[in-house]
């Protein structure tokens, strides 16, 4: 029911490009995203959200960059967007406060959702936190300063020797 995940798409993409037009860009606007060169799964996700966001009138070129270059202008944020592959540990909603953190490599800064992060944190009771987590879901839904192109739980690898493995 959320604004971006309804189906099908016609109601998000007219109401895309709304928001584009109030935030005063009613012809759409050109962007660059930098991302790592010789990195198949960062080119192709970067060509994947330059093929999304034209549906709403965004120009997006693909940047590829060498990756000494790219971890330099990511890290100084240099860039006017990036498309990444980034991974992560999400057993635990902490795993999160990688890209939404106060310790966030990207530059994302919400005061708002830094104490959140430290309240869930430091709730013990599982029905409090996941009140805490859940609100803290909300919040970065509706910032949005990241869009998962696409989501994979797991990659390991796996011996025929090896039994009853539990991943972690």
């Amino acid at each position: 029911q959320m604004p971006g995940f309804r189906s099908p798409k016609d109601a998000d993409i007219a109401q895309a490009k709304k928001l584009l037009a109030d935030a005063g860009f009613p012809n759409g606007l050109k962007t660059k995203a930098l991302t790592r060169a010789g990195f198949t799964a960062y080119i192709n996700t970067a060509q994947f959200i330059k093929d999304q966001v034209a549906k709403i009138g965004i120009d997006m070129e693909i940047d590829p960059q060498e990756t000494a270059v790219y971890l330099e202008r990511r890290g100084r944020f240099a860039y006017d967007t990036m498309a990444a592959t980034a991974s992560t540990v999400m057993l635990d909603p902490d795993g999160a406060s990688k890209y939404f953190g106060s310790d966030n490599i990207y530059g994302f800064k919400d005061e708002q959702i830094f104490q959140m992060f430290d309240r869930q944190r430091a709730t013990l009771d599982v029905a409090e936190r996941k009140k805490v987590v859940l609100d803290l879901q909300r919040r970065g839904l509706e910032l949005a300063p990241y869009v998962v192109a696409n989501w994979s739980l797991m990659r390991i690898g796996v011996w025929k020797e090896v039994m009853n493995y539990g991943a972690p």
